[in-house]
């Protein structure tokens, strides 16, 4: 099992996997997206052959199957995922199932749930009851829940969907728990969806990831991919297990806020994040976690472009300062070498920049770690 601190989780309901073609294609599928735990709903699936799927995928799977061709979850962790299970709870109407374990020995929940769309509101009210005397560390809530948390932006029908009434409860129970719907924090204003509707001419995001605001400083990454295989889109969560991420592992850098252009971008993002989430009824605690995560996600993208771009200079640096050097060897040319010591200065500003980053790095790394951390500290200077 290999050493992991990033989580790839994907969750999609797959409308049926009885079909050894479709089953197949489905797995191989999520290989492609290097899923290290999926959340599998409406797998359709015996408890022997839900088995046979876990050999087939080279993992551990916890199922909640059903005896006719209906419901079925299937929570599937990969072999190379150190995880292990202390404790599984699966519902006798196979509409969930819980699996609680170890990852790195990061205390960690798995809720994989497929609300049927007729079932009661009263299956909604266990959920909750679930997870709150049963979640223990970092609780991860995934699945198809069959209902529209906001109707303006989650259906392009605009109208309240069928499922008001579980949508409701899930509201206030967010809100009383402190729960996030991941993908919506992190996308405040965009519209996508998970399902169509052929009969309706309509797209729905039903399918979530839920999880609490604590946790927020730990997801990396959620995306909804395409409507493919099934009448559902994958969903894509990407969560960091490092403890001490808070700590260390990313901090803004400073200087990013000279560049204007993304002043510009920062500030357009926390307006459109702010119109659309500050409401009355939003804990301003919420509010605030769910504003980092927004625009930590913001600078991370901004920060990769810029260290691409810088990458893409040094190596063109590097071949115009080769390419003048063999120049000069064979002209000896003034010109030519006054412009090759500039190409050089150039490349030398940014080899310096790196260092020092890294240096500031390493210090303010070995500064958090605390007073064992100090003489570390000394030597770096």
């Amino acid at each position: 099992m290999k050493d992991m601190t990033d989580l790839n989780i994907i969750s999609k309901n797959v409308n049926g996997l009885n079909n050894y073609i479709k089953r197949r294609k489905i797995l191989q599928q999520l290989e492609k997206e290097k899923g290290d735990i999926l959340f599998l709903q409406e797998t359709h699936l015996t408890q022997e052959e839900h088995k046979k799927l876990g050999r087939i995928a080279n993992a551990q799977i916890y199922s909640s199957s059903y005896t006719s061709s209906r419901r079925g979850v299937a929570t599937i962790i990969k072999n190379h995922v150190p995880f292990q299970q202390t404790k599984t709870i699966v519902d006798k109407e196979r509409r969930f199932v819980l699996v609680l374990g170890k990852i790195k020995n990061v205390e960690i929940t798995l809720i994989n749930i497929y609300y049927p769309p007729d079932e009661k509101a009263q299956f909604m009210n266990e959920m909750i009851d679930l997870i709150v005397t049963q979640g223990k560390g970092m609780v991860i809530i995934g699945g198809d829940l069959n209902l529209v948390l906001n109707p303006n932006v989650d259906s392009t029908a605009g109208i309240k969907h069928k499922s008001e009434k579980n949508a409701n409860i899930l509201r206030r129970a967010c809100k009383e728990l402190g729960m996030i719907d991941v993908w919506r924090t992190l996308h405040p204003r965009t519209k996508d969806y998970t399902y169509y509707s052929n009969r309706h001419s309509t797209y729905n995001r039903l399918d979530y990831f839920l999880m609490f605001k604590k946790d927020m400083i730990n997801i990396t990454k959620c995306t909804i991919g395409t409507i493919t295989l099934s009448d559902h889109a994958k969903l894509t969560l990407k969560v960091n297990l490092n403890s001490n991420k808070g700590k260390y592992l990313w901090r803004m850098n400073n200087s990013l806020l000279q560049n204007g252009d993304l002043k510009d971008t920062v500030k357009k993002t926390l307006k459109e994040y702010l119109e659309f989430n500050d409401t009355e009824d939003i804990n301003s605690i919420i509010l605030w976690e769910g504003a980092k995560a927004v625009l930590r996600g913001e600078l991370i993208r901004y920060s990769s472009l810029k260290k691409k771009q810088r990458e893409q200079l040094k190596t063109e640096l590097e071949i115009q300062i080769k390419a003048l050097e063999d120049k000069h060897k064979k002209s000896l040319d003034m010109k030519l070498n006054k412009l090759l010591k500039k190409k050089r200065g150039e490349l030398d500003k940014l080899l310096t920049q790196d260092v020092e980053k890294s240096i500031l790095l390493t210090k303010q790394k070995h500064y958090d770690g605390g007073p064992k951390s100090i003489k570390m500290l000394n030597m770096v200077d």
